[in-house]
Order: structure tokens, then sequence, then C-alpha cells
């Protein structure tokens, strides 16, 4: 034996590393992770059946072993009555509101019928059996107030402009000659144009 050579130091293993390398599992894994040369290098994945932090189903280890449930389920329940209760109060003011302007509408045409109907009993047009036009419907003779005036120059303005479009028309169809008797036409006679009425 030669004791010239240099002593060879080892790490000793620690307790956690003499239990793992007693599992056949453990063993495998380390020697996995041991691999070089042309085979893919192995990536721990860890714990697979504990959940990470970004995980729907985590839950903080403090949490898991609370033995206060019902405590917990009467906070969910109350946060969930108070929410319903949010909801229902949101609906009654809207369902308030809609009231308050279908009862504000209903207030206004009940206001505006009355109005009506003490407009028909105050008038007096509906006291006495008279028309309402500006003309007396027996003798066809005009009013004489504003309204008859007004009618009648209605009327004679109408008049007027059909007896101006006859005799355009005439004008624009016929020549100033009879072609049968070689006479001279008569041209259709025009009344004067009405006069309006000052105040109109």
């Amino acid at each position: 034996m030669n004791y010239d050579e240099p002593v060879r130091r080892v790490q000793p293993r620690t307790r956690e590393e003499r239990r793992a390398l007693a599992n056949v599992d453990e063993v495998q894994k380390v020697r996995l992770a041991q691999r070089r040369e042309g085979f893919a290098s192995y990536e721990n994945p860890g714990n697979i059946a504990k959940p990470s932090t970004r995980d729907p189903g985590y839950i903080d280890e403090a949490d898991r072993f609370n033995t206060d449930v019902q405590e917990l389920i009467h906070e969910d329940q109350y946060a969930k009555k108070v929410k319903n209760e949010a909801v229902l109060s949101r609906k009654r003011a809207v369902e308030a509101d809609r009231l308050e302007a279908v009862k504000q509408r209903n207030e206004e045409s009940m206001r505006a019928d009355e109005e009506r109907l003490d407009f028909l009993v105050s008038a007096d047009y509906g006291r006495k059996n008279r028309s309402g036009a500006a003309y007396d419907p027996i003798t066809l003779d005009y009013g004489d107030g504003k309204d008859g005036e007004r009618l009648k120059f209605e009327d004679d303005s109408a008049v007027w402009r059909a007896q101006m479009r006859a005799r355009s028309l005439d004008q624009r169809g016929n020549s100033q000659f009879n072609p049968i008797t070689g006479k001279e036409r008569r041209v259709p006679d025009v009344a004067p144009k009405p006069f309006k009425p000052e105040w109109m």
C-alpha cells in the first residue's frame, strides 16, 4: 500500500440523501439526473401531487388545517346574503322610479282630461245651436267679422286663380281665330284680382 498518494476526500452523504438512496425510485431519479453523454437532460418536476401557487386548487398550509368550517360557511352565506340584498335593493329602486313615472303620467293625463272637459263645458259655442263657419248656411252670406272677410277673400282668390288658369290654357292651346268660321275667337273673361284686407 502506497502511503505517498494524497488522500481522496469524499463529502459524506446527509441523512436525507441516505434515506433517498434506500428507495429504488429515488436512486433511479438520481442516476437519471446525473446522466450526461448524449442523453437528454433530466429535469426534476418536483412533487407533482402538490399544486403550485398559480393553480386553482392551491390552498395555503395554514388554511388546510382550519377546523372552524362552520364559521367559513357562515361568512360565505352572509356575503351571498349581502350581495342578494344589494341586487334586490337596486331592483326595488328601479321599480319605484318606474312606478313614480307611471303615476306622474297618469296624473298628467287625468289633469289634461279634466281641463278638456272644463273647456267643453264652459265653451260658448256649445251652448247655442249656431254654426262655427264664417257664413250663414241658409242665405250663404259671409259673416260680418274678420272671419267672414277672410273666407270671402279665400273664395274669390280660388275663383280668380281658376279663371287665370283657364285663360292660360286657352291661349296656349288655341289660336286667335276660329279655324271653322275664320272669325276672331273670344278670350275667356277674367274677374279682377280680389283685394286682400289690410289687417291680413
